[in-house]
């Protein structure tokens, strides 16, 4: 799907990695450098805070939290209009 579609934002779990490495955001943000990734877990994993991954999110999750982030992450890598 992202070699045909462009996303904004995708969101991962840490069981959609392999051997404890985001390897799904790595190949993601290959094919779409500026796609902002989203780790979404139960508990704080302080080694996914970094690229690729953009956010993390602790479930459960309310709707206005995800909505928060992706404010913050799609508002702060929007390209200026210059």
């Amino acid at each position: 799907m992202l070699e045909v579609m462009v996303f904004d934002a995708m969101m991962i779990s840490p069981g959609a990695t392999l051997l404890g490495e985001p390897s799904y955001a790595i190949d993601a943000k290959k094919i779409q450098p500026r796609l902002k990734v989203i780790m979404a877990a139960a508990v704080e994993l302080p080694e996914y805070s970094a690229p690729p991954i953009d956010a993390f999110i602790q479930k459960p999750f309310s709707l206005l939290s995800l909505e928060a982030i992706l404010q913050k992450l799609l508002i702060a890598g929007a390209p200026s209009d210059d």
